[in-house]
């Protein structure tokens, strides 16, 4: 769970922010995301999966283009075993940002893992074009 640990400083932020999002009525609709993304980071590392998915989900209902909501919705639902949900979301969030080279290597991983060789060969192909030095 690579991207959850690396987002815990900007869960905390977001978390703060969520405040003050949440408390202006006109808050743009990004806002809300990031707000709801620190949200459901906080519910996962308290362990309430399920509350981290639906405030993941909610986020996405507000700016549908918020990449890491979707990474985080595929890292849960590859935790609970999902692959299929997992893949979902992991290729929605390389659609969304395809130049996000830690999505297409997720991706490629997550295909590689449901064994759908195909996939994962293009999004490991991609995220070394993206990343050649292997930096994500």
């Amino acid at each position: 769970m690579h991207f959850i640990n690396e987002r815990v400083n900007d869960a905390r932020k977001a978390f703060a922010d969520a405040k003050t999002a949440f408390i202006a009525a006109n808050a743009a609709p990004r806002r809300h995301a990031a707000a709801l993304f620190g949200l459901g980071f906080i519910a996962y590392a308290s362990g309430d999966a399920k509350a981290a998915q639906q405030l993941l989900t909610e986020g996405l209902r507000k700016d549908p283009t918020f990449v890491d909501a979707y990474v985080a919705l595929g890292d849960l639902a590859a935790e609970s075993r999902d692959k299929g949900r997992a893949l979902a979301n992991y290729k929605k969030a390389v659609e969304v940002a395809p130049e996000y080279a830690s999505a297409w290597f997720t991706y490629g991983a997550a295909a590689a893992d449901a064994r759908a060789k195909a996939v994962a060969k293009k999004a490991l192909q991609t995220y070394l074009k993206l990343a050649p030095s292997g930096d994500m």
